[in-house]
């Protein structure tokens, strides 16, 4: 069918590697996975297989993680004490 050849084709042209990327955009790719509960040894995998030997390392992946969920799990009592 012809709708099935195109999606197909689309999804063929998504799987590929990017040829380049900025830094913001792949803040937002973390974010977006991060959001939809993605672990960020999965995002980086991910995101690997996308952007290649562009991708940022894995523990700047980490890190954009952490600096987004830490500051809203710390009790009153944590945060008095930084």
């Amino acid at each position: 069918c012809t709708s099935c050849e195109r999606s197909l084709n689309y999804a063929t042209k998504m799987a590929r590697m990017l040829q380049s990327s900025t830094c913001e955009e792949q803040r937002s790719v973390v974010r977006f996975l991060w959001a939809k509960g993605h672990k960020p040894s999965e995002i980086h995998r991910d995101m690997r297989g996308v952007y290649g030997d562009d991708c940022m390392d894995r523990s700047n992946v980490f890190r954009k993680v952490s600096a987004r969920w830490v500051p809203k799990n710390l009790t009153d009592d944590h945060k008095g004490q930084r």
